[in-house]
């Protein structure tokens, strides 16, 4: 990751399907470009979920040129703050999954927030998937609003 003088470096982990991470990204962009650069990744590279591109694109973030890299791509990069999404009961695979840049000095927040691709099993039309995703997106917007106050916490969280 590029760094940016005086910009709080982020990674935000996924340890499922990558869609939180991906929105995370285009929301901190979006929101709080001005005080922080964000990466996105998951347990493996991936595409952008098509799902989360849509839900974005209907408030206005593109998540069209970004993409989620591997663990194995960001070893080795420093982070000020490593926040992992997780179902809740994933609190170890969370923990887990932060150890190495909590290793090098990273805080690490967890955030449980649903992940929309685990979400859809039972579904069957397009309208049907995206309100899961509708959701999710809202509840990542207020999460990355309230960033900065966690922050402060983030020690406490850990």
């Amino acid at each position: 990751m590029q760094t940016v003088p005086d910009r709080l470096r982020v990674l935000f982990l996924c340890t499922a399907s990558s869609s939180r991470s991906q929105m995370a990204q285009g929301w901190a962009a979006q929101l709080r470009g001005d005080v922080m650069v964000s990466c996105a990744a998951g347990m493996e590279s991936r595409p952008l979920d098509v799902h989360a591109v849509k839900v974005m694109a209907e408030v206005g973030v593109d998540l069209v040129g970004q993409r989620c890299r591997s663990f194995d791509e960001i070893d080795g990069e420093d982070f000020d703050l490593v926040v992992t999404f997780g179902d809740r009961g994933d609190v170890a695979a969370q923990r887990d999954a932060a150890a190495p840049f909590v290793a090098r000095g990273a805080r690490h927040v967890l955030a449980e927030i649903d992940c929309p691709a685990r979400l859809v099993a039972q579904d069957r039309t397009e309208d049907e998937v995206l309100i899961h995703y509708r959701r999710v997106r809202n509840q990542l917007r207020s999460w990355i609003e309230a960033l900065p106050l966690t922050l402060e916490g983030a020690a406490a969280a850990e």
